[in-house]
C-alpha cells in the first residue's frame, strides 16, 4: 500500500460558513488531522453550480493547504451544462496554476462533468450516505499492478494480443485487490466501492502514463503512435471495467 487517502461530502454540505478566513481555518484543522490519523491526502468533494460562491473559495483553500483536494461540477442534473460554473472552473485554473512555482497546485483540483457518484477515483470521488472503500492503482509499467513484466511488441505480438495481455493482468491484480477490499468490508462494515484503473501521471517513468504511451511504441509523447498507445491503454481499462460493473475505474 502506497497511500490512505480520505474523501468526504462536498465541503459546501458541512461548511458552517463560506466566509474566508473561517472556511480557511477549519478545512487546515481537517488536514492537520487526517493527517495525523494516517491520511496523506484528503478530498472534500466537488462545489456544486447551484451555488457559486462554493467556486470563488477554492483557490484559497488550495493556496492555504497541501495535501487537500477539490473540483468543481460544471454539469447540472439530466447532464446540462452550466455555463456560469464553466468559467468558475477556468478561472480556478487560471489561479491555481500561478500558486506554486510548478503550477503543480492545479493537480489538487479537477474540473468534473457528469461523473457518476461514489466513483473510485480519489480525485472525482462524490461521497454520498455511507463510507465508502475504495481502491486505486497507481502504476502502468511493466512490473506495475497495471502491466505485466513482458507484452508482446514489435514484430512479437499484435495489438490485439497487447489489450488481451492488458486486459489479463488487470484482472490478475483486481482479483486479489477485491478479495482484499471484500474482507475488509466484512471486518469494518464499510461499503467497497470499486477499484481505481486511471493510470498515474508521475512521479517517475515506473509509474507514468506518458512513458508507458512511449513503451507502447510511441518514439515521444505527442509523436505518431501516441493515440493508437493511448487507445490501446483506454481499451484494455474500459475491457476491464466491463467484466464487473464494481471495478470501474
Amino acid at each position: 500500500m502506497q497511500t490512505v487517502r480520505l474523501a468526504t461530502s462536498p465541503f459546501a454540505a458541512w461548511l458552517p460558513s463560506l466566509e474566508s478566513a473561517s472556511a480557511i481555518s477549519l478545512v487546515h484543522e481537517l488536514e492537520q488531522a487526517a493527517r495525523a490519523s494516517g491520511f496523506e491526502y484528503l478530498s472534500l468533494g466537488p462545489a456544486l453550480p447551484g451555488d457559486l460562491l462554493c467556486f470563488d473559495l477554492i483557490p484559497e483553500l488550495l493556496a492555504a493547504t497541501q495535501n487537500v483536494f477539490l473540483s468543481g461540477l460544471m454539469t447540472c442534473g439530466g447532464g446540462g451544462v452550466s455555463l456560469p460554473a464553466v468559467r468558475h472552473c477556468a478561472r480556478i485554473i487560471e489561479k491555481a496554476a500561478s500558486l506554486s512555482p510548478d503550477g503543480f497546485t492545479n493537480l489538487r483540483f479537477a474540473a468534473l462533468a457528469n461523473v457518476r457518484r461514489a466513483r473510485p477515483s480519489f480525485r472525482l470521488l462524490i461521497i454520498v450516505g455511507r463510507i465508502r472503500l475504495c481502491t486505486g492503482n497507481r502504476g502502468c509499467r511493466p512490473g506495475s499492478t497495471g502491466i505485466p513484466d513482458r507484452l508482446p511488441q514489435g514484430d512479437t505480438g499484435s495489438l490485439s494480443q497487447v489489450r488481451d495481455t492488458l486486459v489479463e493482468s488487470l484482472q490478475h491484480h483486481a482479483g486479489r485487490l477485491e478479495e482484499t477490499a471484500r474482507a475488509l468490508e466484512r471486518e469494518q462494515g464499510v461499503h467497497f466501492g470499486g477499484i481505481d484503473f486511471s493510470p498515474a501521471p508521475f512521479p517517475d517513468d515506473s509509474i507514468s502514463l506518458g512513458a508507458a504511451i512511449e513503451w507502447l511504441g510511441s518514439p515521444q509523447l505527442g509523436l505518431h503512435g501516441s493515440l493508437a498507445a493511448a487507445a490501446v491503454l483506454a481499451e484494455a481499462i474500459d475491457r476491464r471495467n466491463s467484466q464487473k460493473p464494481v471495478l470501474t475505474g
